[in-house]
């Protein structure tokens, strides 16, 4: 089994669209183009 980390899908609540998705398959955050995102999580 391999552990590709996080898979978060971010998505405006007032359009129902998704705005964002943080993963390795995500290019840019893979390669480093984009910082790695600061994430807060809900309770």
């Amino acid at each position: 089994m391999t552990n590709w980390g996080d898979q978060i899908l971010i998505y405006d609540l007032n359009t129902g669209k998704p705005i964002d998705f943080f993963s390795v398959l995500n290019f840019y955050y893979a390669s480093g183009v984009e910082a790695v995102p600061t994430i807060t999580w809900l309770n």
